[in-house]
């Protein structure tokens, strides 16, 4: 496949990295306020509500992980297409996450690969599952025809009940 007949693919996936994002968010029951296809300045796709504080690491790395997994699962096979460019999404989302971390007064926090592993395998069966993917499909599809989602859009698009499978996560260790 060229970099041509590429491209979009890639412009697909950058919808469903946003989508992944916001429908792990309703789940964890932190719904997304904001999704956009392509933010001006290098801003994040979306935005989550400004009550933050009870949002714990975890469920936070959840929703910041679930955006890349989400774009992985689109691509599929395909993914050595995008090897460049899901990755750098990743990275610019680690990056906002250790920014949040220093607003949170954690100094020096990383993410280690072990978490990164045990987290992604909660996200695998999380988009696994039928109805959740199924969301994130039905988010990609919309913000790709609209570009910018508000709060309203996201909660017809993600069903509330939705939250149940967030249970998943609850039921999952992170310990080794």
């Amino acid at each position: 496949m060229t970099p041509e007949d590429a491209a979009p693919l890639l412009e697909q996936a950058k919808a469903y990295h946003q989508a992944g994002h916001a429908v792990m968010a309703f789940m964890l029951g932190f719904p997304a306020t904001r999704l956009e296809l392509c933010p001006e300045d290098g801003a994040l796709g979306y935005d989550l509500p400004e009550d933050l504080v009870r949002l714990s690491v975890r469920n936070w790395l959840l929703i910041t992980l679930a955006g890349h997994h989400a774009e992985i699962k689109f691509l599929g096979p395909k993914y050595a297409t995008a090897m460049y460019e899901t990755p750098a999404r990743l990275a610019f989302d680690m990056i906002d996450i250790l920014r949040a971390f220093e607003k949170r007064g954690i100094k020096s926090a990383g993410v280690s690969e072990h978490l990164r592993g045990k987290l992604g395998k909660m996200l695998a069966i999380l988009f696994n599952e039928e109805a959740v993917w199924q969301t994130v499909q039905n988010t990609a599809e919309t913000l790709n025809a609209r570009s910018l989602l508000n709060a309203a859009s996201l909660e017809n698009l993600i069903p509330k009940d939705l939250a149940r499978f967030a249970d998943h996560c609850r039921d999952l260790s992170c310990e080794a």
